[in-house]
């Protein structure tokens, strides 16, 4: 047995007639029917669970005929199917490798490049499936399995139906929370593609953070409440560790309502897929911002090419030259922005920019909305007229310092206990999130107070805040 599901049971086996190793997944609805005697037939496990249990074995059926017609190397290939033992099976191309999942269990977190390796693929084959009018409607990390050769492989179409065409009355609501968006928690919301993408950015989320979104329906009560929406939060935290186009990306794929999401796998491609073909490329054509279609996002487009391309930061070119004076007033205008999270961003990405104007775009990329990236940017161009006019504030010889060092610091040396002790109580407030909160403040902090300052300022309750510092003193 390899996995198991509410619907069914996969098996590792042997074809010995094509003398190759092969995955069979036999349809095994839990709660409508038990083994029999025998070890292989199925039994209903009540009469009245008929209609059910045929109407699941006419879905399973069904995935195993579309499936059988997909041969894109990210989409589980399916060899055969067949009905026996009062059930039914598919047979399929045997994987060796382990689910996203077990993966993300062991290592908590991805990096950007290795996400997108994951989730290039995946969108590829998702953007057939579907152009032929199919959903998968279960996408997450369990249902994308890591080969040792090859790329991803997106698993387990057994929520798949014809949804673009027809809506079932006979099919239940089933999905997995933090995972599922919103509309799919109703059959009278029209489902889409849309609804995919959302799953997958929800998978993108789970491994650039190290846990699941918070439900789509809990987002949207905070929001019509006036409180955060907690993904976004999280979001904003993590920014640092990535490209401001990726997170905005899965901030497109993550919007509560499906209006405002990608239409389809294809606009997601247009800005991840380029991000993976540029760093193969040995020089980028000169570049123009632009806006890419039903999106907020800032992306690159190389002159005459027909994608959208994000340039990587530091691209070209020895590092611009930006004064003490511009770094600390930058910090000054951002902190306005996104808080303290400022004077550990700027100084650091100044060597890495190739220009003025990229570093801003960079330190904007931590700003979620138009109308505050829009202020940020005048507030900017009003420090840049002040530098040409020399009435920068000067700062001191240690700010000096500082932003000089700001890319270099010494690490804090704490223990693991203590490490786990500060994450515990600080997850006692915020939840998993706090395990990044807490390795991240570890690199980033020279000294205890200074680290524990930083994981209080996720707390925005100074009941909680105090709380927490008193648990740490």
């Amino acid at each position: 047995m390899l996995g198991t599901g509410g619907f069914g049971i996969t098996y590792g086996a042997y074809d010995s007639r094509l003398e190759r190793r092969v995955a069979i997944k036999e349809y095994f609805p839990s709660g409508l029917a038990y083994r029999g005697s025998n070890g292989t037939t199925l039994h209903l496990s009540a009469q009245t669970d008929g209609d059910a249990y045929e109407y699941g074995l006419k879905r399973f059926l069904e995935e195993g005929r579309v499936l059988a017609k997909f041969r894109e190397p990210s989409i589980v290939r399916v060899t055969q199917f067949l009905e026996a033992n009062g059930t039914a099976y598919l047979v399929m191309d045997y994987e060796d490798g382990e689910a996203l999942s077990s993966h993300l269990e062991r290592v908590v977190t991805l990096e950007e490049t290795e996400i997108k390796d994951i989730v290039v693929p995946i969108l590829e084959g998702l953007n057939v499936v579907h152009s032929k009018q199919y959903l998968h409607r279960d996408i997450k990390p369990s249902n994308i399995f890591l080969r040792k050769k090859g790329p991803a492989v997106l698993l387990d179409f057994g929520a798949a139906r014809r949804a673009l065409e027809e809506q079932s009355s006979a099919m239940t609501v089933m999905l997995t929370p933090g995972y599922a968006p919103f509309e799919q928690y109703s059959k009278g919301d029209k489902q889409g593609p849309w609804s995919d993408i959302y799953a997958l950015g929800a998978t993108m989320y789970h491994c650039i953070v190290g846990a699941a979104p918070t439900p789509a329906t809990d987002r949207l009560t905070s929001i019509y409440d006036d409180e955060p929406d907690p993904v976004a939060h999280a979001l904003r935290i993590i920014a640092p560790r990535c490209s401001p186009v990726f997170i905005k990306t899965i901030e497109w794929m993550l919007k509560p309502h499906a209006k405002d999401r990608p239409k389809d796998a294809k606009a997601v491609l247009n800005v991840l897929s380029p991000v993976r073909k540029a760093g193969k490329q040995k020089s980028q054509p000169a570049a123009r911002t632009i806006m890419a279609t039903d999106t907020d996002i800032d992306i690159l487009l190389p002159e005459g090419a027909a994608e959208t391309v994000f340039m990587p930061r530091g691209s070209g070119g020895a590092p611009f030259v930006c004064s003490p004076e511009m770094v600390a007033a930058l910090e000054d205008v951002l902190e306005g922005f996104v808080g303290a999270l400022a004077r550990r961003v700027v100084a650091p990405a100044v060597p890495k920019a190739a220009n003025f104007d990229e570093l801003i775009s960079f330190l904007a990329g931590f700003i979620l909305t138009d109308g505050s990236q829009a202020r940020f940017t005048d507030k900017v161009n009003a420090l840049r007229e002040a530098e040409r006019e020399g009435s920068l504030p000067k700062v001191s010889d240690v700010e000096r310092r500082r932003i000089a060092d700001a890319p270099s610091q010494q690490q804090l040396d704490l223990d693991e206990g203590e490490l786990k002790s500060a994450e515990q109580n600080l997850a006692h407030h915020i939840g998993p999130i706090a395990r990044i909160i807490v390795k991240r403040a570890h690199a980033e902090c020279t000294t205890r107070d200074a680290f524990y300052d930083r994981l209080a300022e996720e707390l925005t309750d100074p009941v909680e805040r105090d709380e927490f510092l008193s648990s740490v003193n």
